[in-house]
């Protein structure tokens, strides 16, 4: 496993690096490398590799949702938390509704459209939450807290999708209580955040991200010790049944305010780990698709109108909302192109479906079709989607956004 991660960033490192200049987003050139290493074409990941995938993906997850929780101050939450409930479930819905309205020319049943639904109406927190932190570094719309807003619509977006996915699932295998499980959400959520506080809690670090005459200070070994803890905490809340999603982004966001001014230290190591788990998370997902499938052109001509279609609505309703806040109509420009590329949700969950259907019911042809096209439509999603998407948040910040403004950073 060791030889296949050190072979994977020896490659992945130079193409992502050289594509990134031709302004290719990372989620592209890595999804293609882990198509060309994958079983469809050269089949060089060995079993064991391709047997812990599902595992190594969301392990990369937990490594972007604590750097977002660094990067979200404490004195900023209270503000925040309105707006990122408003534009993170909403427009979200909207295309989400839209999404399984138009599957039912793909799907004969309604658990499976609603599933397709809540895979791709989620944005992706690896293409939108680094450029933010990036906007924020650079004291872009500070003073409304523009970054900060996509930030949380972007989390709630992520936890809704993760939830409805993991729901319908089980449902398409007929093992959930549906009402049984909403009941329990404020339970699972509030259970998740408590985790997260504690474990950030006691997490001690301190020591080892200060420097003075007696020690020189080991952040590499903080940063390292911060994931050990956040991937215990995301691992078994899942187990627990408890929320992953806002238990392993509260242990960075108490983090941040107890570690106050050596919390910087921290973010650089962790952002030198992403580099490698950006890797892990993108060639998994390229590994798993079907070249065979992509060559259906006219499955993938309807899969294509229906995700533009239901985007477009998105979009639409996602603008409108922006009249209720007091952002510049630029700020409100760019927090509806937020809404634009997808990735994670996609990469992490998309073959979970069927990987799930092949396990539970093997005999089951129909689902196992359906995880395929389900697979084929969350890569779609990000080829339509993260190269504009992450283009525009990129260079539009730079033009939208005033630099500098009064407010904390």
């Amino acid at each position: 496993m060791a030889l296949v991660l050190a072979a994977l960033c020896a490659v992945g490192y130079p193409l992502r690096a050289a594509l990134v200049r031709c302004h290719v987003p990372p989620a592209v050139s890595l999804m293609a490398l882990g198509v060309c290493v994958g079983p469809s074409i050269l089949h060089l990941l060995p079993h064991d590799w391709l047997a812990s995938r599902s595992v190594l993906s969301k392990a990369a997850f937990v490594v972007l949702l604590l750097r977002a929780g660094l990067g979200l101050p404490p004195t900023r939450l209270r503000g925040v938390i309105g707006p990122a409930l408003l534009f993170g479930i909403i427009p979200v819905a909207v295309e989400l509704l839209a999404l399984a309205g138009l599957s039912r020319t793909i799907f004969d049943r309604w658990d499976l459209c609603i599933l397709a639904g809540f895979l791709i109406a989620a944005v992706s927190p690896a293409v939108i939450l680094p450029t933010m932190l990036t906007q924020k570094d650079l004291g872009r719309g500070a003073s409304r807290f523009v970054p900060d807003r996509i930030i949380g619509q972007t989390i709630v977006n992520a936890f809704v999708a993760q939830t409805g996915i993991l729901l319908f699932i089980s449902v398409a295998t007929n093992e959930a209580d549906v009402a049984r499980t909403m009941a329990l959400l404020p339970v699972t959520l509030l259970g998740g955040i408590l985790v997260g506080a504690t474990a950030g809690w006691l997490l001690r670090v301190d020591p080892l991200l200060r420097r003075n005459s007696g020690s020189a200070g080991n952040p590499c070994l903080a940063a390292y010790l911060a994931l050990a803890m956040a991937m215990a905490v995301y691992f078994g809340c899942a187990e627990l049944g408890l929320e992953t999603v806002f238990a392993t982004l509260t242990i960075g966001v108490v983090l941040r305010r107890r570690l106050d001014a050596y919390e910087p230290q921290l973010r650089v190591e962790l952002k030198r780990v992403w580099g490698i788990a950006e890797i892990v998370l993108f060639v998994n997902l390229g590994s798993q698709i079907d070249i065979n499938r992509l060559g259906e052109a006219g499955l993938l001509m309807n899969l294509a109108a229906i995700v533009a279609a239901a985007l477009t609505l998105r979009l639409l309703v996602a603008h409108l909302l922006g009249y209720r806040t007091q952002l510049t109509a630029h700020e409100r420009a760019y927090a509806t192109v937020a809404n634009i590329p997808k990735a994670t949700i996609q990469a992490v969950f998309g073959a979970v479906p069927l990987a799930v259907f092949l396990e539970r019911r093997p005999d089951d042809a129909v689902l196992q079709d359906a995880g395929q096209t389900l697979l084929v439509m969350a890569v779609l999603a990000i080829v339509m989607t993260a190269p504009l998407g992450a283009v525009l948040i990129d260079r539009l910040g730079a033009r939208w956004l005033t630099e500098r403004e009064s407010g904390p950073k």
